[in-house]
């Protein structure tokens, strides 16, 4: 698996703030086989400007797109056009916290023969971002456990890349629970295999897209309940309680 052509994937729009530490933290890793997808969304601001400096990196492609409409839309079409074994998807606020967060992932994944791998990450405060706010430490989850509000986060994942076709990503367009409802498809499915990589691999920065404001909030959880029934699994309306009492315990 250390041969295997992998890919990190962010989608960016208007983040001029945050995106050259994101794009750093993955030109700084230690894996070989590595290369970097950015996808420009029509940045109104000074990202496209950042950007251009990295295009002439060997192992950067930077693809200027239109605005996507959603930030699971703009995640769809990252992860749907990549040309490489294992996907690691990282939001363009988001970054790695060491060089061998790539490397520990392609590890894990020759060690077990995963399907998905799922790290821990650090939600800091957006503009400061040694000032960590929450621990998001995962463990081995099963299909019960995302029914008590437990799940991986998006910036601490990796997966191989054709669970995106296989499992038809975000077939219900939802605009922000994508990721919730791709962990329901993996875990709830006897055929993937998933691992927990007890290793924290990323900094998020908070109030990002799904917990930008209360509304935000309210519409990610929402979907993340539609989620159970668009599977065809029940759940507990007590879901909504349950998921917001996991975030709660983690802060610091």
């Amino acid at each position: 698996m250390m041969n295997e052509k992998i890919i990190v994937s962010i989608p960016v729009r208007n983040t001029e703030q945050f995106i050259e530490e994101a794009v750093s933290s993955v030109l700084s890793q230690d894996y070989p086989n590595l290369h970097l997808n950015i996808y420009e969304g029509q940045s109104t601001d000074n990202t496209k400007e950042l950007l251009r400096k990295y295009e002439k990196f060997k192992n950067v492609s930077i693809i200027y797109t239109t605005n996507s409409g959603s930030p699971c839309r703009a995640i769809k079409r990252c992860l749907e056009l990549p040309d490489a074994d294992i996907i690691i998807p990282l939001m363009a606020d988001d970054f790695f916290i060491h060089n061998s967060v790539v490397s520990s992932f392609a590890n894990e994944f020759r060690k077990t023969n995963a399907d998905f791998i799922y790290g821990n990450c650090y939600v800091v405060d957006r503009y400061n971002s040694s000032k960590i706010i929450r621990n998001f430490k995962n463990f081995n989850y099963d299909i019960n456990d995302l029914k008590l509000g437990n799940h991986p986060h998006w910036s601490s994942v990796a997966f191989k890349r054709n669970l995106i076709k296989d499992l038809d990503f975000n077939n219900n367009d939802f605009k922000l629970a994508c990721d919730f409802d791709f962990y329901i498809k993996i875990l709830s499915n006897t055929k993937y295999k998933s691992c927990y990589l007890d290793n924290f691999t990323s900094k998020h920065r908070n109030a990002g897209a799904s917990s930008k404001n209360l509304l935000t909030m309210i519409s990610a959880n929402s979907e993340a309940f539609k989620s159970w029934k668009n599977n065809g699994i029940k759940v507990s309306k007590l879901f909504w309680l349950r998921k917001f009492f996991v975030k709660i315990k983690q802060f610091i």
